[in-house]
């Protein structure tokens, strides 16, 4: 054999290893091998479905008010820690994968997979506290599951570290959904955290959801399908205001700290990050839930390609429907006896998709009814307080007009 010849056979080793590598492995941690965290059993009820759940705290007027004007609030003591155990139990039993070969934890859709995650949310509590933010019609989940991260020496890289909003990458709210409905996101940590020590708390950005900078991060309203018309939730930087900047957005940058038992609220266009750990040894695990109201009308379909956010089995609704599915369970004023029925079954996961059936972008067909808004009293509203902005800034700018001095 020549010295070509094997220089060329080296070569094919040390990429067929590198290409192993890069399949086995989670690079980056959302792409970690599907297979590790599938199901093997069929689903059975967990001891959630049957406890004896104690009254929930009401949210107070003042809460919600705070929540209304920073875009977030923080609940205390709003769970009992004997049930937070189970559920970081869980936790590290679904991440171990994960956190094992890069020390980061992403776990989506977690009640089509997880009996522990599924009767949380259908027998649980949080459906009603999050109805008392959405005050609507009543109360369906789009997502949830874990989020974890630990210390380590080296910087991993995992995408909850930096700033972002959940928009999916389509317009909407939480991945398609029509931009008039209202909806929460919870985040409660399943461990104390204090943001000096331990690390592993979330950023939130003060007054967000309702300031200049949304486009910046690909926040996009639902908006009449047409040639010009960006499909996907880009960033528009013609449109992105001088006070976006990382240095004046770092001004609205809150840190915060929590007791177990302790939950986060915040709107779904909240512009959030994950804080690294800081404490060596220290593991951090957050349960997470994206809510909305029951007759939320779903727009853009949801892309399946990236194994560990995977799409529903069962019959998603098309375009200018609205979620009137198991794909999207009802969790207040009560749970649907056929939804709950749909995540049971003799075969492990039933409402979980095992293909990457993805959509492509060109075959998107909007329903025009995803152009109007579905709640009209809250566009209404929306409108209001939009122009009402507007107004402030122009009167701000009359009281004080711009100069060759001013800096």
């Amino acid at each position: 054999m020549s010295w070509v010849k094997l220089d060329q056979v080296v070569l094919v080793i040390v990429v067929s290893l590198w290409l192993y590598i890069i399949y086995r492995l989670p690079w980056p941690v959302e792409e970690v091998l599907w297979s590790h965290q599938l199901p093997t059993l069929p689903p059975a009820k967990s001891l959630f479905a049957d406890f004896q759940w104690p009254p929930l705290i009401n949210v107070t007027a003042e809460e919600v008010h705070t929540y209304e004007d920073d875009g977030f609030v923080v609940l205390q003591q709003v769970l009992d820690h004997a049930l937070i155990d189970i559920l970081h139990s869980a936790a590290e039993r679904v991440c171990a994968h994960q956190m094992g070969a890069r020390g980061a934890c992403q776990y989506a859709q977690g009640r089509w997979q997880d009996d522990v995650l599924r009767d949380f949310l259908l027998y649980g509590p949080i459906g009603d506290l999050a109805h008392q933010f959405i005050q609507g019609s009543g109360v369906r989940v789009v997502n949830d599951g874990f989020f974890g991260v630990q210390h380590r020496k080296k910087e991993i890289w995992f995408s909850s570290f930096f700033p972002h909003v959940d928009h999916g990458g389509v317009p909407g709210i939480f991945s398609g959904l029509n931009s008039y409905n209202r909806g929460v996101s919870v985040w409660m940590p399943l461990q104390e955290i204090d943001a000096n020590t331990t690390g592993g708390s979330i950023f939130v950005y003060r007054n967000f959801s309702r300031g200049p900078c949304l486009r910046k991060f690909g926040v996009r309203n639902t908006l009449p399908h047409n040639d010009s018309l960006p499909r996907m939730a880009l960033p528009d930087f013609n449109q992105i205001s001088s006070d976006c900047t990382d240095r004046n957005l770092s001004k609205q940058e809150v840190t915060l700290s929590f007791k177990k038992g302790d939950v986060l609220v915040w709107h779904p266009n909240m512009l959030h990050r994950t804080q690294p750990v800081l404490k060596p040894e220290f593991t951090r695990y957050a349960w997470y839930a994206r809510f909305v109201n029951s007759d939320s009308v779903y727009c853009y379909p949801h892309m399946c390609d990236i194994k560990t956010r995977p799409c529903c089995a069962g019959d998603l609704p098309l375009s200018g429907d609205t979620i009137h599915t198991p794909c999207y369970p009802q969790v207040f004023p009560s749970m649907l006896e056929h939804e709950v029925a749909a995540h049971l079954g003799d075969q492990p996961a039933p409402l979980m998709s095992r293909s990457s059936s993805g959509w492509s972008v060109k075959d998107i067909a909007i329903a025009g009814t995803c152009y109007e808004p579905q709640n009209e009293d809250y566009a209404k509203k929306a409108h209001e307080a939009a122009d009402a902005e507007t107004q402030k800034a122009q009167d701000s700018d009359e009281q004080n007009p711009a100069t060759e001095n001013n800096q």
